[in-house]
């Protein structure tokens, strides 16, 4: 049968301490967690594709918010909510992109062939990094909160047989058009949509 010894003199108070500060390392760890719980976004990131859920008001249609007058808008910009300025929210897309990844290095993030992959800032991810859009099916996307981060915005176009890529600003006036494949720079912030073909 095995017996304990007591404790040596002066080692009882050490123990003593050491328990106490794993207890309070719990307890502030526990602290922490709850002073800071992640958005739905965050819980799902990973799990899914489509990992946010886009609404009318978000969209900025007629009557479900966006900019005076209905005209459509996205939220973060001037008539728009969220954004620069106010609470984080993360860039989304309309039609939904065919995938949806992360990376903290844009200029080495592949791109399948064929698709045209847009990288934006996403200001709610934990560890600061892109959120990237794959762009495969023939669209002009609308885009919802999408600013130059801390590096500016990215894409790489893998696309084939010299399909047209253009960004249009809120007017749908042409800011860039381009067959070039590869990665590049943009400044998304402008940018209201997206045409990936012809």
């Amino acid at each position: 049968m095995f017996t304990r010894s007591a404790p040596k003199p002066g080692v009882r108070p050490l123990l003593a301490l050491t328990r106490g500060l794993a207890l309070l390392g719990v307890f502030l760890a526990g602290m922490v967690i709850l002073a800071v719980p992640a958005s739905a976004h965050q819980r799902t990131q990973f799990g899914s594709a489509s990992a946010s859920r886009v609404t009318l008001a978000d969209r900025g249609h007629p009557g479900g918010g966006g900019r005076p007058g209905g005209r459509p808008g996205r939220p973060g910009r001037p008539g728009g909510g969220g954004g620069p300025g106010g609470a984080a929210v993360s860039p989304t897309i309309s039609p939904a992109a065919a995938q949806i990844r992360y990376t903290t290095d844009p200029f080495h993030t592949p791109c399948d062939s064929g698709n045209f992959c847009a990288m934006v800032w996403d200001p709610t991810l934990p560890f600061g990094g892109y959120k990237v859009f794959d762009l495969f099916a023939c669209h002009q996307y609308h885009l919802y909160n999408w600013f130059a981060g801390p590096s500016g915005g990215f894409y790489n176009n893998a696309q084939v047989d010299n399909v047209r890529v253009t960004f249009y600003d809120v007017g749908q006036n042409v800011i860039r058009s381009f067959t070039a494949t590869g990665v590049g720079t943009q400044d998304w912030t402008p940018v209201e949509w997206i045409r990936n073909c012809g």
